[in-house]
């Protein structure tokens, strides 16, 4: 019984000790919350219906033209053209004839060609023979290092004049001639020697292969008359012979891809605003054109090397645009790319505030809300991005909320609240 009542008094105390403790923790928390405070922010004066914001807008974004394949056919000087066989537009198949040449040059340059490949061959074999040479020898022991013998005159020296000996001349006197000496390797030296060599032979050895290839390129492009399609495509440019010699243009383009593509970039908050299927508007300030297009993918990963210039930090995601029409289009030019108004029913209650006010946390959207004085952290349903600066929120916030800028180090759950005017954000 005295044991009962005694595990009862200590089970008692422990909870005793744990409600003190956590009051303390309360205590502690708020006490800290006191002194620190968090400006907030009017949404009369800064948020607006989303209805209003989503009529007639577009998202914004920055792209640049790309081709996943393409082939450009450029003309030397001494090339001779006999006929251009495809206009600007037409849709042909690997191997068909694009440029016909005037023979006469190009089989020259074949034999030219011809020659540099059997001086890349016999480079590769004489330098696979010296590594053999190297292979083969033994190497030899390190001579030591002889020491330094002091210049000490000769104490027998006199200043007494030298008689001539008769009979002697200078230019009777006979030089053996001394025979090649053989070049001889230390272990380490050898090593080094049969490295470089075999570094050596391995780039001879691909520039013997790039030069096969250019032969036997030259050679299939006499054989057919001038430069066949690498691939199935669409000839998006075709320049005059004369004048794209001149700019160093080519004078055929061939797009694998059935024309050009644009690559843009996405920010994670406006993700959900676009899918595959998706038709977008461009602008092309280099031909002053704008063109019409379908986002044909979305990557899962975002772009590592691209850095939008958002108020909020995000990560931006690749998407592929396939251009309906690329007139005028080249590779790497600039676009901006306008997606089209999707707006549909819009609840009457939605608003628009800045992105600066909303963070997001394991994918949900939050805000920081004044209540009884002090912030909270609320969590919210949100919609498209507008013009890349404000964000739809179609609920958890209203008119008569004041918000703290989430990304403030003093905005944490349970401090003080200031109310600020909207004039001070811009001070």
């Amino acid at each position: 019984m005295k044991n009962k009542k005694k595990i009862i008094i200590v089970s008692v105390s422990i909870i005793i000790v744990a409600a003190l403790a956590v009051a303390l923790v309360a205590f502690l928390k708020k006490n800290n919350s006191d002194k620190k405070s968090a400006d907030v922010y009017p949404m009369s004066q800064i948020a607006y219906p989303a209805d209003q914001a989503d009529y007639n807008s577009q998202m914004c974004l920055e792209g640049n033209v790309i081709a996943d394949k393409e082939q450009r056919v450029y003309l030397e000087g001494d090339d001779r053209i006999k006929n251009v066989n495809v206009s600007e537009g037409d849709v042909v198949k690997a191997g068909d004839l694009l440029v016909e040449y005037d023979m006469t040059e190009q089989k020259l340059k074949l034999e030219t060609k011809k020659a540099e490949v059997e001086i890349a061959h016999t480079n590769v074999l004489k330098a696979e023979r010296q590594l053999k040479e190297l292979q083969s020898i033994t190497p030899v022991e390190p001579k030591p290092e002889e020491p330094e013998i002091p210049n000490v005159p000769d104490a027998s020296a006199t200043d007494a004049p030298v008689t001539d000996i008769p009979g002697t001349d200078e230019t009777d006197t006979v030089t053996p001639e001394t025979e090649e000496a053989e070049v001889t390797y230390t272990k380490e030296e050898l090593d080094k020697a049969i490295s470089d060599k075999t570094n050596e032979i391995r780039d001879l050895k691909i520039a013997y292969q790039m030069q096969q290839i250019e032969l036997e390129i030259m050679q299939y492009n006499i054989d057919n008359g001038g430069v066949t399609a690498e691939f199935d495509g669409t000839v998006i440019a075709v320049n005059d012979p004369e004048e794209a010699i001149i700019n160093n243009e080519p004078i055929v383009v061939l797009s694998g891809s059935g024309g050009y593509t644009v690559r843009a970039y996405i920010g994670e908050l406006s993700l959900e605003n676009v899918k595959v299927g998706d038709t977008v508007s461009m602008y092309c300030y280099d031909t002053g054109m704008g063109y019409d297009g379908e986002i044909s993918e979305i990557s899962d990963i975002p772009s590592s090397d691209f850095y939008g210039y958002s108020e909020v930090q995000q990560s931006y995601y690749p998407i592929t645009i396939t251009v309906n029409d690329a007139e005028g289009l080249m590779r790497g030019m600039y676009l901006e790319v306008y997606t089209e108004n999707t707006s549909s029913d819009i609840d009457e209650n939605a608003l628009c505030i800045p992105m600066v006010f909303v963070k997001k946390e394991n994918g949900t959207s939050y805000v920081m809300k004044e209540e009884n004085g002090r912030l909270k952290k609320v969590y919210i349903k949100t919609g498209k991005v507008i013009w890349g600066d404000s964000i739809i929120v179609k609920s958890g916030v209203t008119y008569d909320d004041y918000l703290a800028i989430p990304y403030s180090k003093d905005a944490e759950e349970g401090v003080k609240t200031i109310h600020k005017d909207v004039e001070d954000l811009y001070r």
